[in-house]
Parts: structure tokens; sequence; C-alpha cells
């Protein structure tokens, strides 16, 4: 195991598995429920992130989950979407944040971003997709969250995003609680912006 600095500035350490590693804090969604929101409060509160993408706070090793997992470090948060599909490999110490939004306003959101990011591409009409994406959500996180029990030994924190946007001063002592570590409540709350818990219709809603 090797001290390294990480692409954001934070000291973590690298992994070559197999080994004894210490803790990765995982904070994990569908997507569209607040986990970058999450990672830029822990990023505040002086936790070390693993991240190479600025914006989104996530890293590009994500998408090669699980079948390369070298690039995880030991002592920092990491943002992983989709765990069903990018999973964290097993043997390895995980705490995991899991977080949630009102089915209709996450599905509304991922909508939103896939116009924005694909908007000539020809999908299904929005109220099916709307439908689709609802159900598999409810459908899911509980198939995610029997994925963290299977992988942690640690309990898993769940966090709604609704709850983020209406007391960021709890949520944020939630984490302290949860991580043990020291952090700086003041700089976590300063993050979260105020706004409507519904889908906001600006440029805002990107970067949750």
């Amino acid at each position: 195991m090797y001290p390294m600095q990480n692409k954001m500035g934070n000291k973590c350490r690298r992994i070559r598995i197999p080994q004894t590693v210490r803790m990765i804090l995982i904070v994990s969604s569908f997507g569209r429920a607040g986990s970058s929101l999450v990672m830029k409060m822990l990023q505040a509160g002086g936790y070390p992130i693993l991240a190479n993408k600025p914006g989104s706070l996530e890293h590009t090793g994500m998408a090669q989950l699980p079948t390369y997992s070298t690039w995880l470090e030991d002592g920092c948060a990491v943002k992983i979407n989709d765990p069903h599909l990018f999973t964290p490999p097993k043997g390895l110490d995980y705490q995991f944040i899991w977080l949630s939004r009102d089915p209709k306003q996450q599905a509304k959101s991922m909508i939103k971003l896939n116009k924005a990011l694909w908007p000539h591409k020809e999908v299904r009409s929005e109220r099916a997709s709307l439908r689709f994406k609802m159900k598999f959500i409810k459908k899911s996180t509980p198939q995610c969250l029997r994925l963290f029990k299977h992988l942690s030994k640690r309990p898993v924190i769940q966090i709604s995003f609704e709850e983020i946007i209406t007391n960021p001063e709890k949520i944020s002592n939630r984490l302290q609680n949860y991580t043990e570590r020291k952090l700086n409540i003041n700089k976590m709350i300063k993050v979260v912006e105020t706004r409507e818990i519904d889908i906001h219709p600006s440029i805002m809603e990107m970067g949750q």
C-alpha cells in the first residue's frame, strides 16, 4: 500500500488487491438523487474524496467496475452510481451511503439530464419513459440495498434528497456521525443551495 495524492488533491492510499485495507466510503444512487451533492458536502467538510471528474465528482474507473478495481483507494469517499452494474469488488472494507428521492421527481430529473446530454436522440415518449424509470427505481432499490449488505457487514445509511435540501445541518451531522470523522459542518451546510425539492426547471438540477 503506497501513499499517493489523488486527482482532487486529497491524500488517500492505493489499493493492491488482495490485501488488508482500510475502509472505503461509497456514495451511491441511481443518479439524480443527490450523490454529487453529498460528495460536495463531504469534500467541503474535509473528507478525502476520490474523483477525476470535477463536475460530477466521479472517477472514470467507475465504468470499469467490477472488472477493473485497482484504482480504488482506501480512506476516501467514492461515488458509484448504478451499483447493480458497476459493483465494487468483494473483500474490501466498505461503508455505504444510499441516496434516494421521490421516484417521480427522480425519474423526471433523469429524463431532463438525458435530453440535455443527447438532445437529438430518439427515445420513447416522455410518459412511457417516466413510467419505466419509476418502475425501475422502485424495483431495483431493495436489490441494491441487499447487495450492500452482501458486500459489507457495516450498516448502510440511507439519505433522501428531500432531507438534504430541507435540513442540510441534520444530514451533515448524520454524515459526520456515520463516518466517525470530525467534519466542518458549517462548510458542508453552505454547499446546499436553497431550492424547491421538486425538479428544478433550470440547469441547477444538473449538479445534484
